[in-house]
C-alpha cells in the first residue's frame, strides 16, 4: 500500500484510532499526510484525541442508520413476498423479514448470529458459496427441499460490492428466497434467473421437468446426446443435485430424496 500508493503520491505518516463499535464491528480512522512533514506531532495529536469522541459517535450513529436501511430494505422484500436477509462481516445476520423467519423448517437461525439451512447438503453449499462470495465460479443459488406444508425453494445469495456495502451498512451479502409453489413446470427464462443457468442449460432443466429423456431432449433442440449430457452436468453443478430424478424433484417443488453427502 505505502510503496505502490502513499509513496508515489507523497505521502507517509498518518494518524489514526480504531474505535469499537456496538454491533461488534470495528471502525478505523486514518488520516494521512505528506511524507515531507514528518510524523505527527504530540501537539497534534492531543488535538486529534480531543474529537475522539465526536468521531466514535458518528461511527455508532452511521452504523446505526444504516443497520435501519438494511433492515427496511429486507421488510419491503417481505412485503413483496420475497423472504430475505442480509449478512455481515462474519456471515453474521444484520436484518431478517418475518417471512423468511416463517420458514424454520428451512432456514435456520443460530447462535452468534448466524444462519444456516435444515438441509444439511445445503447449509454445507451455502458455506461454501459465503467463503467463496464474488469468484465467478461460485454457485449462488442453493435448492431449499421441501419440509412438511413448506414448499421447495431456492435461496438467492447476492453478493453487495462498493456502493451497495455502503446502502447494506458495509454487508456482504443479499440473501433472498424464491419458493418454487407453482405445480407447473417452470419456464427456460424462469431457470435462467433462479439457478443462474445459461440459455442452454434452462432448456435441458425446462426439458427434463416435463418428463422427457436425454434423447428426447436432444432431438427436440437438434443437439447430441453428450452435448446434453454436458450441458446437464453444468444444471447439477448450479442446483446442488446429483441426479436427474432429484432434479425434476425440485423443480416440480415435490419431496427431494435424501441430501447426499457433498465432497
Amino acid at each position: 500500500m505505502y510503496t505502490t500508493f502513499f509513496f508515489p503520491k507523497g505521502l507517509g505518516y498518518a494518524a489514526g484510532t480504531v474505535l469499537p463499535m456496538p454491533n461488534g464491528d470495528l471502525a478505523v480512522f486514518d488520516l494521512e499526510r505528506r511524507l515531507a512533514d514528518g510524523p505527527a506531532s504530540a501537539e497534534e495529536l492531543a488535538r486529534l484525541d480531543a474529537i475522539r469522541p465526536h468521531l466514535a459517535r458518528a461511527a455508532a450513529l452511521s452504523t446505526r442508520l444504516g443497520l435501519e436501511r438494511a433492515k427496511a430494505i429486507v421488510e419491503a422484500l417481505g412485503q413483496a413476498g420475497m423472504p430475505a436477509a442480509v449478512l455481515g462481516a462474519g456471515d453474521r445476520v444484520l436484518a431478517a423479514n418475518q417471512a423468511i423467519q416463517a420458514l424454520p423448517r428451512q432456514i435456520v437461525f443460530l447462535a452468534h448470529g448466524k444462519l444456516g439451512l435444515a438441509d444439511p447438503a445445503s447449509s454445507q453449499l451455502l458455506a461454501t458459496t459465503l467463503a467463496a462470495l464474488g469468484r465467478r465460479e461460485n454457485t449462488n443459488s442453493i435448492p431449499l427441499p421441501p419440509a412438511n406444508e413448506t414448499a421447495a425453494g431456492v435461496l438467492h445469495v447476492l453478493p453487495l460490492p462498493g456502493g451497495a456495502r455502503d446502502i447494506f451498512n458495509g454487508a456482504k451479502a443479499l440473501l433472498i428466497v424464491t419458493q418454487l409453489d407453482r405445480p407447473t413446470s417452470p419456464t427456460a427464462e424462469l431457470l435462467t434467473g433462479l439457478f443462474d443457468l445459461t440459455a442452454s442449460e434452462a432448456r435441458v432443466a425446462r426439458g427434463l421437468s416435463e418428463g422427457r429423456s436425454t434423447d428426447e431432449i436432444a432431438a427436440a433442440l437438434g443437439l447430441s446426446r453428450e452435448t446434453v449430457r454436458f450441458y446437464l452436468k453444468g444444471v447439477f453443478a448450479k442446483t446442488g443435485v446429483s441426479r436427474q430424478t432429484e432434479l425434476v424433484a425440485l423443480l416440480s417443488g415435490s419431496a427431494l430424496p435424501k441430501a447426499r453427502e457433498l465432497e
